[in-house]
């Protein structure tokens, strides 16, 4: 069996097996394979008070030769021991594991034994007064530039009166990992790391105070899924008369599909760890132990798919119809009821027919944007609300289409239609420029300028949507259309309203000049964001500030040491993250909060495409921003707040995630 976790190993192994073949090319001289290692077994003796005996497997690897641990890595096999022909012994015998050495070849880490291995192997004999018949046949992967298969059969008569060991043997089970009754489990915990698309396993042990000065150069994983995991990365610092060692290791070789890394582990009753030490004896931890009354945590994320369709639906609508009201689209619906101002003394068809056109607008965005991000999603892509806005070609355009319309507003020009489309409005003068076009794409605006704001309800619904197939992602979004769409379909149900607006008059110019401005002021801000695309300069900067870069390690690192994390993902184009850093995160009590020692404030650019960050907020069933988080050894899985922040909300918040 050769363990194949990623497409990469594949390729790698295939080159091996160019290799091997190569090697054993008649051009050019074979090895011989039953020279490449030696292989004894070492009698040992009768262990006291039991019916149990020692003894020793003996290995000694040729050259470089190598040969691998019970977890083999990412490519090889374990050694494989058939005792099926011994007489006088119960059950199967156990092996004592010596400490294995971790190693890489063609890019895969392996974990087994270079050039020599003794393994002890406690028997228990059915009868302790008779001789014990050996009959083994072992099995053992062999590699250097290539790897072999090796196969030796062994036989030994032990005798039941031998009472103590050889020195080779005793050595051997005197450097075995120990295990020590003050070295406890304190947390242990499972996160995603989001580059490397792999689960990371993070611990956090309580040792005694002798091992603070001692370097750990590895720490090996045993489950009985033999799940291989990556180097550690390793912390060890004082805590209180002990020391607190802190690891977080990748798991390299994925688990099945239906697998679970935390169901996994917890239902594992050999989950141990060998911990290895540059000048003292490995130490084993048996995860088991402590492993209930910690629990294992994990904040991997599901997307929670509501009862009721209808639900979302619901949440679609009121969220569309909020957006009426957020900074991006109210310009636009305050140059919309202008408009209704100016058709006061138009009829009733008119009015309506002129507001149906606008809400049809926002609906075809709407099915324009599903379309979009359906076909990216098929495609394999990463998706998100307000994805377009990190496109720099957008940005620009849509600068363009605001300071055409600012400029219109502010009377430098008139759009006229052409003749073959005015021709066939309920109006047709060729003077009147109120056209069913015009309402069309204040419409198609308005659906656009949303996309940079996030409104309650919204990320609900936005995420369930692109979690699911190209029918929900249309079903969704037309309801997100609809809400937004809510005025006009208001205006258009009941026309009779335009008779009730203030009548029109000089005071419209100075209104229309205003929102010229606002249009001219939301380009200038648009501008500055392509621009800072252009020349790659980093818009949401961590100098000089409380707030440190996203770093998903960290995170887990800060929990371990019992700290609380709060995570803002921002993007300079979302006006919903502008509100809450000016209401929220610059105000004086939230920034004295957040300098305390034992919180760490983390903020994640996604102005441009990150693909860290967007698996990071896909990972919570959301699909665009903001996004704020917050985590403690309590709420190691993170406490997910809403998009519209409040001081209070983070008070409160902070204070129910302190350990």
């Amino acid at each position: 069996m050769i363990y194949s976790g990623k497409n990469t190993y594949f390729y790698i192994l295939l080159i091996q097996l160019c290799f091997s073949l190569l090697y054993f090319s008649p051009v050019q001289a074979s090895p011989d394979i039953n020279n490449l290692a030696e292989i004894k077994i070492i009698a040992g003796k009768h262990i006291q008070g039991e019916e149990g005996f020692t003894i020793g497997i003996d290995i000694d690897l040729q050259g470089h030769w190598k040969t691998y641990w019970r977890v083999a890595g990412d490519a090889g096999l374990a050694p494989v021991l058939d005792w099926s022909k011994s007489s006088n012994i119960e059950g199967e015998p156990e092996i004592m594991w010596p400490t294995p050495t971790r190693f890489e070849t063609y890019g895969l880490q392996n974990i087994g034994y270079l050039d020599h291995v003794l393994f002890p192997i406690k028997i228990t004999a059915k009868d302790a007064l008779k001789p014990i018949e050996l009959a083994l046949d072992i099995n053992l992967l062999l590699c250097d530039e290539i790897c072999v298969p090796f196969q030796k059969t062994l036989n030994k008569t032990i005798a039941p009166t031998a009472h103590k060991n050889p020195k080779t043997l005793q050595d051997n089970i005197d450097n075995l990992a120990k295990t020590n009754a003050n070295a406890v489990l304190k947390n242990i915990k499972i996160s995603k790391d989001i580059e490397l698309d792999e689960d990371i396993l993070s611990l956090a042990l309580s040792l005694p105070k002798e091992y603070l000065n001692e370097k750990i150069t590895d720490i090996f994983v045993y489950t009985t899924k033999e799940l291989f995991f990556d180097a550690p990365d390793i912390g060890l610092k004082t805590d209180g008369d002990g020391a607190l060692l802190t690891a977080n290791m990748n798991l390299r070789i994925p688990l099945d599909d239906d697998e679970v890394l935390k169901d996994v582990l917890e239902s594992d009753n050999n989950f141990s760890l060998t911990i290895v030490f540059e000048d003292s004896a490995p130490l084993l931890v048996d995860l088991n132990d402590n492993k209930d009354a910690i629990k294992i945590k994990s904040n991997i994320k599901s997307l929670v798919i509501p009862a009721s369709i209808g639900l979302i639906i619901l949440f679609a609508f009121v969220g569309g119809a909020i957006l009426n009201v957020m900074p991006c689209v109210l310009p636009v619906l305050s140059l919309k009821f202008l408009s209704l101002i100016k058709s006061s003394d138009k009829s009733s068809k008119h009015i309506r027919i002129g507001f149906l056109a606008s809400a049809f607008g926002i609906m075809v965005a709407f099915w324009s944007m599903a379309g979009f991000l359906a076909i990216l999603k098929l495609g394999g892509h990463s998706i998100g609300w307000g994805m377009q806005f990190q496109h720099t070609g957008f940005l620009i355009f849509l600068c363009l289409v605001l300071i055409t319309f600012a400029l219109n507003l502010w009377g430098v020009f008139e759009i006229n239609v052409p003749k073959f489309i005015t021709s066939k409005l309920p109006n047709n003068s060729h003077h009147d420029h109120d056209s069913l076009m015009g309402h069309f794409l204040t419409g198609v605006l308005a659906a656009i300028l949303a996309t940079p704001c996030s409104a309650p309800f919204l990320g609900t619904a936005v995420g369930f949507a692109l979690s699911q197939n190209t029918f929900v992602i249309f079903l969704i979004f037309s309801f997100l259309g609809l809400g937004l769409s809510l005025p006009y379909f208001i205006v258009a149900g009941f026309p009779a309203v335009a008779k009730h607006m203030p009548k029109p008059g000089a005071w419209m110019l100075k209104v229309k000049k205003a929102m010229s401005v606002a249009l001219l002021i939301t380009a200038l801000w648009l501008g500055s964001i392509a621009t800072n695309n252009l020349i790659g300069r980093e818009v949401i900067s961590t100098e000089n500030s409380l707030w440190q870069k996203f770093n998903l390690e960290q995170i887990n690192q800060a929990i371990l040491e019992q700290k609380v994390v709060i995570v803002d993902i921002t993007a300079d184009w979302c006006l919903t993250c502008k509100a809450n850093k000016s209401l929220v995160f610059d105000n004086a009590e939230i920034k004295s909060l957040l300098k305390q020692d034992n919180i760490i404030a983390m903020t994640g650019d996604w102005t441009q495409m990150n693909e860290d960050i967007t698996k990071y907020i896909n990972s919570f069933g959301r699909y665009g921003i903001p996004l704020n988080v917050i985590y403690s050894s309590k709420a190691p899985d993170g406490i997910l707040l809403p998009e519209l922040l409040s001081k209070k909300i983070i008070i409160n918040t902070l204070e129910q995630a302190k350990p």
